[in-house]
């Protein structure tokens, strides 16, 4: 403020102690502060164009907050490959291969015989696993189908005894 009122009184030629201006605290309570009074056009537009040069100057040495630079560890090569995709890949390829050639030599089984039908491999079925209590297992199956024989002939003979009414 005390600028404003130099360059008022080199205006106005006064001297500078004619010329008061409110305080900030006046401007406050009776709700003027909107507009900062000047004087002068001159001196008001000299002030703006000092003010604008000075921000300019902020803005060109004003520094970034945010680092947006590539991350030095993307130069690493582990991380630009992606060594379990590509091992993948690799196994994806080598399965088609190897259908790739099982197709093949069934075309060219086919074209030397002639036939459509491809020799299927015999599958051996396995008995599974041998039991330990097979013999044990027969002897009471034995023993059973006696008691139900002997049960059979019981039944048949009261009923040959009885009289029929």
């Amino acid at each position: 403020s005390s600028r404003f009122v130099d360059c008022l009184s080199k205006v106005l030629s006064l001297p500078p102690s004619l010329l008061s201006l409110p305080s900030k605290a006046a401007l406050a309570v009776t709700g003027m502060d909107r507009a900062i009074p000047y004087g002068s056009k001159i001196c008001a537009q000299r002030e703006q164009d000092r003010r604008h040069q000075l921000h300019k100057a902020r803005l060109q040495t004003a520094r970034r907050v945010i680092d947006t630079a590539e991350p030095h560890v993307s130069q690493l090569q582990h991380v630009k490959t992606n060594l379990k995709r590509e091992q993948l890949l690799e196994e994806r390829y080598s399965e088609i291969d190897r259908e790739n050639r099982i197709l093949l030599q069934k075309m060219s089984s086919i074209m030397q015989n002639g036939s459509l039908e491809t020799p299927r491999p015999v599958v051996k079925k396995s008995a599974g696993p041998v039991s330990l209590n097979r013999d044990a297992r027969k002897k009471e199956l034995l023993r059973i189908t006696q008691e139900n024989q002997n049960i059979l002939k019981r039944i048949q003979q009261v009923f040959q005894f009885r009289p029929a009414f």
